[in-house]
């Protein structure tokens, strides 16, 4: 009979996801701050390059090469993100052989040697907590800081359903969170907030853990004006959509939120208005507050 184990014998305490493709300028700063984590259990991190031809391969070797315990890299043959392929068949299982997991794309970073640790001390010993945050950092490409959100507290469903979030690089979370059923067609950064957020409560810890590198060349971040603006009421249109606008009173903060946001620019405010028209909750315009 197959010996079941327990978690004291799974082959990594974390996982670290890291999508790359194309980031050559970035990917080892990335790789950097992953190698230099300081931990007292086995970890990994993911390397999925999606058929960069800039370079980025070479440095991705470099590290695989240097740091064989940790990058765990795979070269894909044809390129997912092209082909609109959100499921990569076999990142799953990798995520099965972790307790934790964690994200670092290729375009962010991490600042801080001790934040697998701390996170996964916390999570070990509060197990009615899903995952573990700090302070959400935003800088240029040159690493110029241009935003921090200090929280001072941890968040709720409710600031998740209303615009609020960590950050995917700056989340450490329980395996057990990505296994939590989300069909809707929204974000999948969203999805996986929400998924935290119903699984338990949401630690947040006041450091600074890592950095979201704003490019401009991301999914999200190369829209600009209007076309960002309809992205993001869609996409939170869709997301609320899914669980049958249960936080109604959270989706219209998030639209006023986002109005007021650009109160100070009259064409994307008026954009935002017609937004709010357009994604509204269909025959439900009366809310209870």
């Amino acid at each position: 009979m197959e010996q079941k184990h327990s978690w004291p014998l799974q082959d990594y305490m974390v996982v670290v996801r890291c999508f790359t493709y194309n980031q050559v300028k970035y990917i080892e700063d990335a790789l950097k701050g992953i190698v230099m984590q300081k931990t007292t259990f086995p970890f990994c991190a993911l390397v999925v390059d999606d058929c960069s031809t800039d370079g980025t391969v070479d440095i991705i070797k470099r590290y695989e090469k240097e740091y064989p315990d940790i990058i765990k890299a795979v070269y894909l043959q044809e390129n997912y993100y092209s082909q609109k392929k959100s499921k990569i068949p076999f990142v799953k299982p990798w995520h099965d052989r972790a307790k934790y997991l964690a994200c670092c794309e290729g375009d962010d970073y991490w600042i801080n040697s001790n934040f697998l640790q701390v996170a996964v001390d916390f999570l070990e010993n509060h197990s009615d907590y899903s995952c573990v945050f700090g302070n959400r950092i935003v800088c240029d490409e040159q690493g110029h800081l241009l935003t921090k959100t200090t929280f001072g507290r941890d968040l709720t469903i409710n600031d998740i359903m209303s615009g609020i979030n960590m950050g995917l690089r700056n989340l450490c979370y329980r395996r057990e969170v990505s296994n939590v059923v989300f069909n809707s067609s929204s974000n999948g950064d969203l999805q996986l907030y929400y998924k935290c957020a119903i699984s338990g409560k949401m630690k947040y810890i006041n450091d600074d853990f890592a950095v979201y590198r704003y490019t401009g060349e991301g999914v999200c971040s190369s829209l600009k004006g209007k076309e960002a603006l309809y992205i993001s009421y869609y996409h939170y249109y869709k997301f609320h959509q899914e669980t049958g606008f249960k936080y109604q009173k959270e989706y219209v903060n998030y639209q006023i939120r986002q109005l007021i946001s650009h109160l100070f620019h009259p064409s994307e405010s008026l954009y935002c208005l017609r937004m709010i028209g357009k994604f509204h909750v269909p025959s439900r315009w009366r809310y209870m507050w």
